[in-house]
């Protein structure tokens, strides 16, 4: 049977655990169990906990029995969809995980464009099952996170300029709260609630179902061009994407070629500026486009074409491997300068993991085009977001990594304001108010206040009721 060296767990009365086993219908995983060590464990490797148990619930009566029975035994809440909180907030020591991975039912009405998701679907999952209708939704650009907890930070991704955020075509959501009752937020009913759920994570209960718009997408035109690194190469790169027609959602990441199976081998370990791109329009605009880019210098690769809109999940290096560590920094950019510029490129250079990365993700169109208020995500009027991102394999010594992270991020931090709640990991209080203006704070601790006064919906980027 397996066993874990972690931390002592609290050992449950076996009445109990049958009390909770009577109540719902999902398996409840303890320790000691055969499934214990793979069930209890994250994306981020970084993050080993030791759960009190792991409940799977199949439905949202599940979801309500389950947080009732915590708050009667006193045990505090983890709530998992994908497991990629980069601040492993899907798990931790002697709480009851909710893993909500069970849930992924997709209904899609292609004749009012709408999908009804249950929050344990992954973005690859929801890409694939709209693909086959001809349609999408703008989320993230990683296959493997679960869509619930990316939606509910803001949804950044890959039809961002085109479409706008996750939370931009959430129309309504069902949700448990605290006390255990079942509420659906939308435009009518609860509209603070569905203010908040846009943006203020998952501080305001445990999300069920979600309804979302979905737009006509099939073939884009996509993939990575990769081109060798210099300050001026990203510098035009950036400018290109920030002046290009909104159909072009383009992530630029500056680091030493990783040797991934469809780049080739003659640019692995090379310094590299790999323009992550999507255009969502004509292809013959899109190769307009795309020519300038291709001019900024002799690429290592190119392989931007026409494809299905679900295929551009490949290019992301987690549809490559497994779980591993991960350290992060964010923040927003009024503009590009030439400190971030070259800050990017020193340190990806001599960076102690082969993955390690400067990240610009060039925002603006549709997602600027929403009033900055309608909802809990700010900064929709910032042209970029930066982001220091490491990846170390699973079990090795975390310390220079994030100690690497910690420089590259005070060389750049001075240059930009904010941050992105997505991306933030475990950085205390005062990164959670830069991640929310203060007016924009004040509104989702009066929310918090409303939904869950006693805060028991805390393992996330924290709002403190008012």
């Amino acid at each position: 049977m397996p066993t874990s060296n972690g931390p002592p767990v609290k050992i449950l009365d076996g009445a109990a655990i049958r009390k909770l086993r009577d109540r719902i219908r999902g398996p409840i995983i303890l320790p000691g169990d055969d499934a214990y060590d793979q069930a209890r464990r994250v994306f981020n490797t970084a993050f080993d906990r030791h759960p009190a148990l792991i409940v799977r619930p199949r439905d949202e009566a599940d979801v309500a029995r389950s947080i009732l029975w915590a708050a009667e035994h006193d045990l505090p809440l983890a709530v998992r969809g994908g497991g990629h909180s980069l601040a492993g907030h899907g798990t931790g020591d002697g709480v009851l995980v909710l893993d909500l991975g069970s849930m992924r039912r997709l209904t899609i009405d292609s004749v009012r464009r709408l999908a009804h998701a249950e929050p344990g679907l992954t973005v690859g999952e929801f890409a694939d099952r709209a693909h086959e209708k001809g349609l999408a939704t703008s989320f993230g650009d990683s296959r493997s996170v679960g869509i619930g907890g990316l939606t509910l930070v803001g949804g950044i991704g890959y039809l961002l300029r085109r479409y706008g955020l996750a939370i931009d075509h959430l129309v309504e959501a069902d949700l448990i709260t605290a006390d255990g009752r079942r509420l659906t937020a939308s435009h009518d009913e609860h509209p603070d609630l569905f203010w908040a759920l846009r943006g203020g994570g998952g501080n305001f209960g445990v999300v069920t179902r979600m309804t979302f718009l979905l737009h006509p997408v099939g073939t884009v035109y996509g993939g990575w061009l990769v081109l060798p690194a210099t300050p001026q190469t990203l510098r035009d790169c950036a400018t290109l994407a920030a002046d290009a027609p909104n159909e072009l959602t383009v992530i630029l990441n500056v680091f030493r070629m990783p040797s991934l199976p469809f780049v080739p081998d003659r640019c692995w370990g090379e310094l590299v500026v790999a323009a992550a791109v999507v255009f969502a329009g004509d292809q013959a605009v899109a190769e307009e486009v795309l020519g300038p880019f291709r001019h900024l210098g002799l690429p290592y690769f190119d392989g931007v074409a026409p494809m299905a809109y679900r295929d551009i999940f490949r290019f992301s290096r987690n549809a490559h491997i497994g779980p591993h560590g991960t350290a992060a920094r964010t923040t927003f950019l009024d503009t590009l300068d030439d400190q971030v510029i070259n800050a990017a490129l020193e340190y990806t250079a001599h960076a102690p993991s082969d993955f390690a990365a400067g990240q610009l993700r060039v925002l603006g169109g549709a997602m600027s085009r929403v009033p900055g208020g309608e909802t809990a995500f700010a900064f929709r009027d910032k042209p970029f977001l930066f982001s220091t991102l490491i990846e170390f394999e699973a079990g090795a010594d975390p310390e220079p990594h994030v100690a690497w992270t910690e420089h590259f991020w005070a060389a750049v931090r001075a240059y930009g304001s904010g941050a992105y709640a997505g991306m933030l990991q475990d950085e205390g209080n005062a990164r959670i108010h830069e991640a929310y203006p203060a007016p924009t704070y004040e509104r989702l601790a009066a929310v918090k206040r409303r939904y869950d006064p006693d805060n028991r919906f805390n393992r996330n980027q924290n709002i403190l009721p008012a």
